[in-house]
């Protein structure tokens, strides 16, 4: 599935938020999207991830990729063998 540059640009903004553990409302405030456009970005991270929820998806990121990393989510990683 490919990935619209509006929502690429959403998840990039989205990611250093929710890793400072702002909430899916004050960060859509932030950066001027609706509440649901942050929820389908966040879980569109943790999907990436194998996970279903923020703290999984810190416990994850955090020790792999730390704060200064959070620009951007890795290259989708394929998990179909």
């Amino acid at each position: 599935m490919s990935m619209t540059k509006t929502q690429k640009t959403v998840d990039q903004r989205t990611l250093p938020l929710l890793l400072q553990g702002h909430s899916y409302k004050e960060i859509a405030d932030n950066i001027g999207v609706s509440v649901e456009q942050v929820q389908t970005s966040a879980r569109s991270m943790y999907r990436q991830f194998n996970v279903s929820t923020r703290t999984k998806f810190m416990s994850m990121w955090i020790p792999n990729y730390g704060f200064q990393e959070a620009r951007e989510l890795p290259r989708e990683r394929n998990t179909r063998n």
